[in-house]
């Protein structure tokens, strides 16, 4: 949201009717149904679509915009090899790279957005025979392009964010599987204006392009307005059974993890428990109000344990534990400054043996910015492999584990 405060943004929709916004809290509301979104590539401290004389447009940073269209090349193939030659050229220059965007999976369409501007356009200006088959209507003051996490209404696919900081050998492999995957089936995750009759044909456990990329999140969460109404909880009749607790060993151990992450300090990762199973829908609802990011879910001894690697401070994940009525996570945080993470079968160690508890649920991939435990997402990779780009990891890589013995006497 930060990167859109300064931003407005272009919508059409299945009529080609348009509409200009500013950014808000609640505009991804008003781009769900659109075609096709577009935001714009400058900055401005003001702006209105038709400037008067009394509200005059005021630029605040200019953008260099390299827009490679698919229908300007042969294939797929043609395409992606030109973006590749403009990179390597870009970075041979020593330009500095603000993001790029792939707009088109079925013809191939990359946009690549640089700052500052003015040494693109030296380089534009002493080597044009290098992006002669680029977009040269880019100059514009009011200039947009697609937005990322979007739905390409026009080509019926998706725009999303490429990691600016792979090489091209890497980049050439991420494309290679991201077209394969996107080629051969549906869709992991909605997208803003995806029609609903592909909503309702793509596969949950499809994640070929999670894996691929993992890109940002747009827009933020309203606490206020519709977290408030998402997070309503399910009461359970009467008390909670114990049967699960009476049928544990008398001693035991089990194998677990520190949620902090080391060495920095007060950043934890979410570990929401739970004695009874949380609805999907809840916490789908509850991933997206309040940006948890991806969330693996797993069974232990003691119920039901929801993991993000996602890094929070202790006051954010307080919040969230207490919308959640996670009570449990939250006395943990706030005793021990820290939450464990139950990683293994418990270890009966009067009899001798190993009773299966653990058990390893169900993925919920939710797109988002921020930080992630790079320990965390080692372990979690064992169980569904997530790409996240190496600039947003942090922490040590080491991952801590601890035996713990437990009596229920």
């Amino acid at each position: 949201m930060q990167d859109l405060k300064f931003r407005f943004i272009k919508t059409e929709d299945s009529k080609g009717h348009w509409r200009t916004y500013r950014p808000q809290n609640n505009v991804a509301s008003k781009l769900n149904s659109k075609k096709n979104v577009y935001v714009s590539v400058n900055k401005f401290l003001n702006y209105k679509e038709r400037a008067t004389y009394k509200f005059q447009n005021k630029l605040l940073f200019k953008y260099g915009l390299i827009d490679i269209d698919g229908q300007n090349f042969a294939d797929f193939n043609a395409a992606t090899e030109y973006f590749f030659d403009i990179l390597q050229f870009l970075k041979e220059s020593e330009i500095s790279i603000e993001k790029i965007v792939c707009t088109n999976t079925t013809l191939g369409g990359y946009q690549i957005h640089i700052q500052p501007c003015w040494l693109f356009l030296d380089l534009l200006k002493n080597h044009p025979q290098r992006f002669l088959q680029t977009d040269s209507r880019v100059h514009d003051l009011k200039r947009v392009s697609r937005l990322e996490n979007t739905w390409n209404g026009n080509r019926n696919c998706m725009a999303f964010e490429i990691p600016k900081d792979l090489n091209i050998s890497e980049l050439k492999e991420k494309l290679s599987y991201l077209r394969q995957g996107v080629s051969s089936s549906p869709l992991p995750f909605n997208a803003l204006g995806m029609p609903q009759a592909i909503q309702k044909d793509m596969k949950q456990e499809d994640t070929s392009l999670s894996e691929c990329c993992h890109s940002k999140d747009c827009f933020e969460a309203n606490d206020n307005g519709v977290a408030e109404a998402a997070l309503t909880p399910q009461h359970n009749k009467g008390r909670a059974s114990h049967q699960e607790y009476a049928s544990l060993p008398h001693i035991f151990m089990v194998k677990q993890l520190n949620s902090s992450i080391k060495p920095l300090k007060s950043l934890y990762v979410c570990v929401m428990k739970f004695r009874q199973k949380m609805t999907k829908t809840r916490l789908i609802k509850f991933q997206k109000a309040y940006n948890l990011g991806d969330v693996f879910a797993f069974k232990t001894h003691i119920g039901y344990c929801y993991v993000s690697p996602k890094a929070f401070q202790a006051r954010r994940l307080e919040k969230i534990y207490r919308k959640a009525k996670c009570w449990q996570s939250l006395t943990e945080l706030q005793k021990f400054r820290t939450n464990w993470i139950y990683s293994s079968n418990i270890y009966d160690l009067e009899r001798f043996i190993n009773v299966p508890t653990f058990e390893y649920l169900d993925f919920f991939a939710n797109d988002t910015r921020g930080w992630f435990s790079s320990a965390m997402v080692k372990f979690l990779s064992k169980y569904h492999k997530v790409y996240y780009p190496e600039e947003s990891l942090i922490g040590d890589e080491r991952l801590r584990m601890f035996n713990a013995v437990f009596s229920t006497q």
